[in-house]
């Protein structure tokens, strides 16, 4: 067909006649409002592209997507840059100009897979800050060369880089503030970000975080509840829109608002930052390679108590462990108990009274509720009365007993911190001593000569220490996690010998909610054999 053209007398005196270029104009910035600092606002790129286009007298303009504060990272999601597309593939216009290829797509792949998709279309892309030629509409399929898709193919690594180069530069200026102990990010409720300028010099910018009491009395009301009254998430927002207590966004409280409220150090007086596990990959891949964000002590007012927050952490590792269904459950071992023939979970089933039976309340087995009599023998492990009445005298009887108290505390106390410390101590050592020995090689090397048998052997031994470091690492590793797990122990065996001291007192008075929770603490599974025998493990035994 193409060839046929070629020869077409008519087609090429279609050719010779002048022909006008439709154009549709691109513009967009980002939620970041990175327009203002990288003066590429709206009417700043529109302007840009406008100049562009009248220094062709064959364009003209025929269509305008404006998207502002649209983030770039999925290009599906952007509603112009969609109509845009839709547009472009009816054959609406013929040349695309955006101000810089990095407001249409996040990297250069994608663009170059866009202007594929468009030139397929009969559409071109080209940009102010990445200009291409501009081919005749009508002999695109033409005069579109190699050269020129490998033009366009490094215009758009280049877009990416500087692009890459400009959000390191923005994170940079995050992360300096944050090590100042200014929060770089958006302040939670309870806070205000004040700006102010000092002299009106716009180049001497100060950012103060102040509290805003009505909030803070909110923040510290949801501690408060879930320390004192054991509710959860979902409770808590219950109770808040009961009361018609403004939410941050001015609608309804939600589970995740008060859980990001309750998990935040920074109504402790601290900044974190780069904390935040994000749905990208990227951001997957460097929390999994060991990245950790930054927590300093800020320059605002706290707003909690430490100690308050850290009683909200444990608490929360708590309700996690019992699980969603056993927190809701009635049953004061849901999450804890289990059965002793196939050791899968117990979970309270009750039953009503009827002309044929009594009512009922027993822990039943998961294992058999699942799969029959191929996960489990038997339904039925205890009676929800008998159970509870046993753990809970066991419990009183420790409680009460000095000497099993003893006993109990001095196993408790036993730990692996001190030889673990001494391990990684040894490995630090190590690492010392083999990058001497390297260094020692190394200015051998440098300050005189050897034969070629000499090196051989210096280089083997270079060899054998990375070697060394590489093993001392993975181990180094090892054992740091390790050395968090005690810690983690010891510090739950403080709680626990601490519950059981006072476990009458708080017994009486709490309600099944805190009661659970007390269970939870001193308890780490409740096994009930077939003889209906209760064994208990606490939490301090290994």
């Amino acid at each position: 067909m193409e060839h046929s053209r070629q020869v077409d007398m008519n087609y090429l005196e279609l050719l010779s006649r002048p022909y006008v270029v439709r154009v549709a104009l691109y513009m967009r910035v980002s939620t970041l409002r990175q327009a203002e600092s990288n003066k590429v606002s709206l009417p700043e790129q529109e302007a840009s592209i406008l100049q562009m286009v009248k220094s062709h007298p064959d364009w003209q303009v025929v269509a305008t997507y404006n998207e502002g504060g649209s983030s770039g990272k999925v290009m599906e999601t952007r509603e112009q840059f969609g109509q845009m597309t839709a547009d472009a593939l009816q054959g609406n216009f013929d040349l695309i100009v955006g101000w810089s290829t990095d407001r249409m797509a996040r990297n250069f792949e994608e663009m170059t897979a866009y202007r594929k998709q468009m030139r397929m279309s009969g559409v071109q892309i080209t940009t102010v800050m990445e200009p291409t030629a501009v081919i005749d509409p009508r002999t695109l399929s033409l005069d579109f060369k190699s050269k020129d898709k490998i033009m366009n193919v490094l215009l758009d690594w280049k877009a990416e880089a500087d692009n890459e180069t400009r959000v390191a530069r923005f994170n940079m200026g995050k992360l300096g503030k944050a090590k100042k102990g200014i929060n770089p990010c958006k302040v939670g409720y309870g806070y205000r970000k004040m700006i102010t300028y000092e002299n009106g010099d716009p180049d001497k910018k100060k950012e103060e975080d102040t509290v805003i009491e009505k909030e803070a009395v909110i923040v510290r009301d949801i501690f408060n509840i879930y320390d004192q009254n054991g509710w959860g998430f979902r409770r808590i927002a219950e109770y808040l829109n009961q009361n018609r207590t403004p939410s941050p966004k001015g609608g309804l409280w939600g589970y995740s608002t008060i859980k990001y409220i309750l998990q935040n150090p920074s109504y402790t007086g601290l900044v974190r930052w780069g904390w935040r596990l994000s749905k990208s990959k990227e951001s997957r891949t460097r929390l999994q390679q060991g990245h950790v964000g930054i927590i300093v002590q800020g320059q605002h007012a706290p707003i909690i108590e430490p100690e308050l927050f850290q009683r909200v952490q444990d608490k929360m590792v708590i309700r996690a462990k019992l699980g969603g269904r056993a927190v809701h459950s009635p049953g004061l071992l849901s999450g804890l108990i289990y059965c002793g023939r196939c050791h899968g979970h117990g979970y309270l089933s009750i039953g009503k009274q009827s002309k044929k039976s009594s009512a009922w309340a027993a822990y039943l087995c998961s294992k058999y509720a699942q799969y029959g009599k191929a996960g489990c023998s038997h339904r039925y492990i205890i009676s929800k009365i008998k159970a509870e009445e046993a753990v809970i005298q066991k419990i009183r009887e420790l409680a009460s007993n000095p000497n099993a108290q003893e006993e109990f505390v001095k196993q408790s106390r036993s730990s692996k911190k001190g030889e673990i410390n001494a391990k990684i101590k040894a490995i630090k050592e190590s690492f010392v001593t083999i990058g001497e020995g390297r260094e020692r090689i190394k200015n051998l090397l440098i300050s005189q000569d050897f034969d070629s048998k000499m090196v051989s052997e210096f280089k083997a031994q270079l060899t054998k220490y990375d070697v060394q470091e590489i093993g001392q690492t993975k181990e180094l590793e090892k054992l740091e996690k390790e050395l968090t797990q005690e810690t983690e122990t010891e510090k739950l065996t403080k709680e626990t010998i601490l519950s059981l001291m006072d476990f009458d007192k708080i017994w009486e008075s709490a309600d099944i909610d805190k009661k659970k929770l007390l269970l939870a603490t001193l308890i780490k599974k409740i096994v009930v054999s077939d003889e209906k025998d209760i064994y208990i493990e606490f939490n301090h035994q290994s």
